[in-house]
């Protein structure tokens, strides 16, 4: 997997291992900034996390705050001009502001393509900010990531080098069943030590010369499934090439659909495709309208789309991808939106 994504071309020694998803996976890295663990006291009144907000994976993160008691949480909002990336600069005024007043900046979650717009943060200069602070990074891209098998994407993924812990989600992209997520450490060290409790009874040879790694000190959980395994088969099915021509081909097919909505006036892209995923609304009305075609174009039970809030305007979201998708299913949407779009416009 380190080599199909490009993994060991930027960054040595890095370790892989799979989990349930971005949730449990942050869950567990929170705790490495804390050693020795912290009483409850330091989580609640001394530590702030760093994340953007509300255009990154807010909702698991925020919720893995609250599991670990963490009760101060630094949200830096994302502008429509810069594609709501995450604001280094505004990230570090931030980090400074919060230790002239005594806090403790002790984690940073950034995004390569954010669930509501696709947008993915400049890694290199968040992660320049991280390393100044010694904060830990963790980089999200639960749904582009698998795109870093196709080495014309990987430019997006620059910087990734100088973060602590990366992720994406096989079951999202990667034609991979739910579920296997992927997570990268730097250094396991700090994860072992984080999470690493042996009780007399799981004491063994093999664990203790290092002759076996005991995965069940990588997560919350003793056990675990053989993830890995399933991805394996995919791996063998598909081949490196054919996960390719399938992240391409979602990309080409989402280039399709954003290049043919714009030929229709009523519609507008506020912000630039991401990968497979195109974000749009109808032009000049407001959210009561474009909440109609929503519920318009999904009554009807050909498709289904999401919808997000950019700055608080309802924008729907279209994402290619799946792995019988193909032209023709991208033409009946289009016609759907068009149709329902007629009795609302």
């Amino acid at each position: 997997m380190c080599v199909v994504c490009g993994v060991r071309d930027v960054v040595c020694g890095v370790w892989c291992v799979w989990e349930r998803g971005g949730g449990e996976e942050v869950e567990a890295l929170l705790w490495i900034p804390y050693q020795p663990p912290p009483t409850p006291t330091a989580i609640t009144t001394t530590d702030t996390l760093y994340q953007f907000h509300p255009l990154s994976p807010a909702f698991f993160s925020t919720r893995c705050m609250q599991i670990a008691g963490v009760r101060m949480i630094r949200s830096i909002p994302g502008r429509a001009e810069t594609n709501f990336e995450f604001d280094a600069v505004a990230l570090e005024q931030a980090i400074e502001a919060d230790i002239q007043a005594g806090l403790i900046p002790f984690f940073i979650s950034a995004t390569i393509g954010t669930t509501s717009s696709g947008a993915c943060d400049d890694i290199t200069r968040i992660g320049g900010v991280a390393k100044k602070y010694n904060v830990w990074l963790h980089v999200d891209s639960a749904y582009a990531g698998p795109a870093a098998v196709c080495e014309e994407y990987r430019g997006v993924f620059a910087g990734r080098e100088l973060c602590d812990s990366f992720n994406f989600n096989a079951h999202k992209w990667m034609l991979t069943n739910f579920d296997c997520s992927v997570l990268w450490v730097q250094n396991r060290t700090h994860l072992l030590d984080a999470l690493s409790i042996t009780p007399e009874y799981m004491r063994n040879k093999a664990s203790e010369s290092g002759l076996v790694v005991d995965y069940r000190d990588w997560q919350i959980p003793l056990g675990r499934r053989f993830r890995a395994l399933k991805l394996w088969f995919v791996m063998r099915s598909f081949g490196a090439e054919g996960i390719r021509q399938h992240i391409q081909d979602g990309i080409e097919l989402a280039r399709y659909f954003e290049e043919e909505l714009k030929k229709d006036g009523r519609f507008e892209i506020p912000v630039p495709r991401s990968f497979g995923l195109v974000c749009f609304r109808l032009k000049g009305k407001g959210n009561e309208a474009n909440q109609a075609l929503l519920d318009a174009v999904n009554a009807t039970k050909k498709t289904f789309i999401i919808h997000t809030a950019l700055e608080g305007k309802t924008t729907l979201r279209f994402a290619a991808g799946g792995v019988m998708s193909e032209k023709e299913h991208v033409d009946n949407v289009l016609s759907l939106l068009k149709d329902s779009a007629a009795s609302i416009v």
